[in-house]
């Protein structure tokens, strides 16, 4: 059985707090034969502290608290004496990384379009293109990992759109956006306006991500949240998933 670890859950910056509400920028860890990586943040360092290896990295989009940990995953590497990591991603986010690192020699680079699917080991991994900055240079993806169990990543996306319904159909899993509550900002979702349409897509458990600093604190937080969706839960560092694989 494999699981998933959120190695943080907070929005750009981290999101400060006590206990569970202490969040840094948001990046996840599914932990099966292989090991995958979602972003890597200004937080890499001390979220690697609970890594044993990383086999292949999946890039959301290209601003700081999705990639910005990129110069530390060399650092860690090296210190491992471990290979070159594959790393898949827009071509554009790859053009961001490559216009801001001199020293990539730790990273294979391979671009992905969406609605390409790729193999990785058992895994079937596909992303699709959400609506989060206006700027086009960050173009952002949402990742679906499909194995025995289907999980959708979607940390930082601005609205629901009817083809990011569609792509989570059927997903056990649903990780998804809770960046903001009771307040809008542009390149985000309101957890309380959005989070009743999303409970009633066709999918299993919902965890939010990329919690911001307008949430009130995790325990309350989570109370709040059951009460829009029974089956959705805020996330907190740490926090494990196991999964069918």
């Amino acid at each position: 059985m494999g699981k998933i670890v959120f190695l943080g859950t907070g929005a750009s910056g981290g999101t400060p707090g006590t206990g569970k509400s202490n969040r840094r920028e948001s990046s996840l860890l599914l932990k099966d034969r292989l090991s995958i990586l979602l972003d890597v943040t200004r937080h890499f360092s001390k979220q690697a502290e609970c890594l044993e290896r990383i086999d292949c990295i999946l890039l959301t989009h290209g601003h700081a608290d999705a990639c910005g940990g990129i110069g530390q995953l060399r650092t860690w590497l090296k210190g491992k004496n471990a290979q070159a990591v594959p790393v898949y991603a827009h071509p554009q986010t790859i053009e961001v990384i490559r216009n801001k690192h001199k020293l990539l020699d730790h990273c294979r680079f391979h671009a992905i379009r969406e609605g390409q699917t790729v193999k990785l080991d058992s895994w079937e991994i596909t992303p699709l293109l959400v609506p989060h900055s206006r700027d086009p240079r960050f173009p952002a993806f949402a990742w679906k990992l499909r194995k025995d169990e289907t999980i959708v990543y979607a940390s930082d996306i601005a609205e629901l759109t009817e083809e990011f319904k569609s792509f989570c159909q059927g997903a056990n899993l649903l990780i998804i956006d809770g960046a903001t509550w009771r307040r809008k900002i542009f390149s985000h979702l309101r957890v309380d306006r959005d989070l009743p349409q999303v409970c009633t897509w066709k999918t299993g458990k919902i965890i939010l991500t990329q919690i911001g600093r307008s949430a009130p604190p995790h325990e309350v937080f989570t109370n709040e949240i059951r009460t829009i969706c029974p089956r959705a839960v805020p996330a907190y560092d740490g926090l494990e998933q196991h999964i069918t694989s």
